[in-house]
């Protein structure tokens, strides 16, 4: 079934007749201080200020209040470690610095930076015994992608690498057994002393990777068919079970509009999934974000240049859309069906999927924050 945008938000009494634009303008005259939603204790993303300037924001639901730290380089990915007493901001491609922070105090606890013939792809991920943290990154002078392992047992010493068996390893994720490592291998070759040039275009090979790190063997990699090489696998999200929902980017012609969605499970091949036509074609050939709700069975996509946010069911069934101007950052809620959302223009909410709600938990446009594209919450 495919359920066509009714309401932006039922925060507010409205009429079935107003625009999702019109909607959008009166959830930004609220106060953050009356629609405050505690969905979690602590919600953790970067923004950037209107001068350019980087940072890490600290958000505690509870109370309201939120610490703000300065960076020196754009952070991207984050994430906690499974003890959930350190956060990690890693920056954005191509930066070489990790930042730990205490998830009580606020403070820096310390900062990682990367080898000098490496640079980091802006995410990583802990394995379930909270020792070893995963970390995708660029051996720039090969073009070949690396996972850095960092042993946090040891003040996040830098112990091991293995190929991500691909070129531009971004996000990683674990499948339920907590050994699987999923890497989403984004194809595009890249060198920081070009910036964020994209070298290889034409050639690109984007793959889904799949590694034991239980025996640190890898196991196979999966890619789509020849004609459709320039679909960069970017962001992924496991569902409940363990189907990896990829969020993908198109390195082609403006012209075209492939689908930017495809599902995969071991030993399977990678199946591409639709969203209506003039949706996708509303995508803008870019998905910055992909994460699922508690349950796993749903997941939320950001389309920041397309201005919305799509939701499905991990079976990869299209539900519906949302306006979202410059929305990207998405968290998991605490309850079924819930996700949290963020955008560039400072927005800040929880969204139910099932019933098509929307609560502001933050309303930030007075301080004129930029969201960045990732968000994490801790409940």
């Amino acid at each position: 079934m495919q359920i066509q945008r009714r309401d932006f938000i039922k925060l507010l009494a409205t009429s079935s007749l107003m625009s999702t634009k019109t909607l959008f303008a009166q959830i930004s005259t609220e106060s953050s201080e009356r629609l405050n939603s505690p969905i979690g204790s602590s919600l953790f993303s970067c923004f950037d200020d209107p001068q350019g300037k980087h940072y890490f924001s600290l958000l505690n639901q509870k109370t309201g209040k939120a610490t703000q730290i300065a960076l020196t380089q754009r952070g991207h990915g984050i994430c906690l470690s499974p003890n959930k007493k350190h956060c990690l901001v890693f920056a954005r491609r191509p930066g070489t610095l990790i930042w730990i922070f205490d998830t009580q105090s606020h403070e820096l606890v310390q900062q990682i930076s990367s080898q000098t013939d490496r640079h980091f792809y802006g995410h990583g991920i802990f394995d379930a015994k909270e020792q070893y943290l995963y970390v995708a990154e660029n051996d720039f002078e090969t073009g070949r992608g690396v996972i850095g392992v960092y042993n946090a047992f040891d003040k996040y010493k830098r112990i091991h690498e293995f190929s991500s068996h691909g070129i531009g390893p971004h996000e990683l994720a674990f499948l339920s057994d907590k050994k699987t490592l999923v890497i989403a291998n984004g194809g595009i070759k890249t060198h920081p002393d070009l910036g964020r040039s994209k070298l290889n275009l034409k050639t690109m090979q984007p793959n889904l990777t799949y590694f034991d790190t239980s025996s640190n063997q890898f196991i196979q990699s999966y890619r789509l068919s020849d004609e459709l090489n320039q679909l960069s696998m970017r962001h992924i999200s496991v569902g409940s079970d363990d189907t990896v929902c990829i969020a993908m980017q198109y390195q082609g012609a403006k012209s075209k509009h492939p689908p930017l969605l495809a599902l995969h499970k071991q030993n399977q091949a990678i199946s591409l999934t639709h969203a209506p036509e003039a949706i996708l074609k509303k995508m803008k050939n870019y998905c910055g974000s992909i994460c699922h709700d508690p349950s796993g069975d749903y997941f939320a996509m950001s389309s920041p240049r397309g201005d919305l946010v799509s939701f499905w069911k991990t079976t990869g069934q299209y539900l519906y859309h949302i306006e979202m101007p410059d929305g990207c950052g998405l968290a998991t809620g605490n309850k079924k069906g819930e996700v949290l959302i963020s955008s560039g223009q400072g927005q800040l909410l929880t969204y139910k999927i099932l019933e098509q709600q929307s609560t502001v938990i933050q309303q930030t446009s007075a301080e004129k924050k930029s969201w960045d594209n990732h968000m994490l919450s801790l409940s």
